[in-house]
Order: C-alpha cells, then structure tokens, then sequence
C-alpha cells in the first residue's frame, strides 16, 4: 500500500494494496478529532537518550494543537484503546520499493485501536537520524511540519487527499511565499554541472540562491528565519522521493514536486525550472 509522508495522512480507513493509490480519508473531519485529543508522546531506552531529549524539548517548545504529556513505551498499551488519547510516536520503513534502506518517520497515532504499523498512523513525515546531533534540529522541524498539517485543517476544509498530486496542489499554493527568499542550498543536493550559482540563477528567479553548509541552514532553522528557505528530499513510506521546499519559518512547506528518476534525485535543470514556474 503506498502511504504518502507528504500527505500527513489523516487517519480514517485506509485502503488500497501497491501500486495502486490509497484511499487516504479524514481530512478535517478528523483532525477535528485529534485536536479533542490529549497527545501522548511516546519515549522509549531503544531511541537513544538524544532523541528521547531532543524530542522533550521540541515538544515543550513548539507543540500548541493539543495538551501533552509524556510516556513511556511500555505505557501506551495501556491507553491506546482510549479515543481520548493520541500518540506521537517514531517508527521506521525497512521495506522499500525505491530505496533498500531504513527509512525513520515521526507520526501521530489516533487513540482507540492499538495497531502501531505504518497504516495505523493519522500523520507522519520523516525524521532524519544520520547522528545524535541532528536530532537537535530534526525534532522541532519534524514536530512543526505536524502541527502546521493539523492547524490548517481547522483554519480551513481539506478534503481527503487520494494521491501525491492530492498532496501537491495542496501545498504548492504557497509556492509564491519563495519570492523574494534566500535560497540556502547544499552542493550534496545538486548535480555536479549545476553546481555553480550562476547556472541556477538561469532557471530559477524568484530569490537569491547561496550555497550554505549544513550548520547554517540548521540555524535559521532554530532562529526561525523568515527570510530563508531551503530544499530537502523527502520520501514516502515505500521510499519514493519528493523535492520539498521549506520556509525556515516554523517548517513550513511551499512547494514540493516528485523526484524524477532519472535525475538520480539531484537538484538539475528541470526542477529548477518547475520551482519558478508559475503554479495554476
């Protein structure tokens, strides 16, 4: 079944079986019901001190959709039979059509039944763990890009989102926001012949673009820097992955597109041009 990080998929019954899309349901309708809920966040020794807390943290910080508290693993068996709970919790993907690799998500899952596998979610985006240190950055990112999901869904209708063109056009309304942006971009995200500012500047007009090290684009993060966007490859649940642009503002998505392929997922040519071009 393909399940779509991306979508942050609002629980309801999923159904469908690979490759075809799934019915992804809920929508407003069930964020509603997330939002009457107390979220339980989930902290477990096999996640490492780091991330149980980075993830602490986060939450204390940036987490307003709900009321909270923590708990341990062991612990949500007891309440996850309750509808008046919801969980944020990790979980990993280790079988990928696209990518052989494990793939770690941070989700939220609807109280009232005790299924903890990747359908069970109500919504879920990645969560990067290439060292303890990032957890730092990753957690409030990941926690936000949640939040903003549930938030727009009480401040206006979304329907059910049925496929990643769905998602898109859900999103990509916020692609004129890259106007007038700095663009911090990682030479490791761009195929080699574009990785000269001046070739990208052909394709893309809407802001600067700047080459930047990882550590400067994980600042403006932490500082919440309206000014600053940046672009990182997302995957789904089945490890197909998607351009996605972020403000460093709260996270925000503005715009997003399926990575082709053929570009062996690096930034080039034709994805420069589809970020400037306009959006019907």
């Amino acid at each position: 079944m393909k399940f779509f990080n991306l979508i942050f998929i609002i629980s309801g019954i999923i159904l469908g079986s690979t490759p075809c899309y799934a019915q992804f349901g809920g929508g407003s309708k069930a964020i509603r019901k997330i939002k009457e809920t107390e979220l339980l966040v989930v902290l477990d020794p096999v996640y490492g001190d780091a991330y149980n807390e980075e993830i602490q943290n986060a939450v204390k910080t940036y987490w307003t959709f709900t009321p909270y508290r923590f708990i341990s693993g062991p612990q949500y068996k007891k309440y996850c039979k309750d509808p008046k709970y919801s969980f944020l919790s990790r979980f990993d993907v280790v079988e990928a059509s696209v990518v052989d690799e494990k793939i770690t998500f941070l989700g939220i899952i609807q109280g009232g039944r005790c299924g903890q596998d990747v359908g069970d979610f109500a919504a879920y985006f990645n969560l990067w763990v290439w060292g303890e240190k990032a957890y730092a950055v990753e957690c409030v990112r990941t926690v936000q890009i949640l939040q903003n999901y549930l938030k727009m869904g009480i401040e206006k209708e979304i329907p059910a989102l049925k496929n990643w063109e769905d998602v898109q056009k859900l999103y990509n309304r916020n692609k004129s926001r890259l106007n007038n942006k700095e663009w911090l971009l990682q030479t490791a995200d761009v195929l080699a012949e574009y990785q000269d500012i001046r070739k990208i500047r052909d394709y893309y007009k809407r802001g600067k673009v700047r080459f930047a090290e990882f550590d400067e684009i994980d600042a403006a993060i932490k500082a919440n820097n309206d000014d600053v966007v940046y672009h990182q490859l997302c995957y789904d649940s089945e490890g197909y992955r998607f351009h996605t642009w972020f403000s460093a503002r709260n996270s925000e998505i503005l715009y997003m597109r399926q990575a082709q392929r053929k570009d062996r997922v690096l930034l080039g040519k034709e994805t420069f041009k589809a970020a400037e071009e306009s959006t019907p």
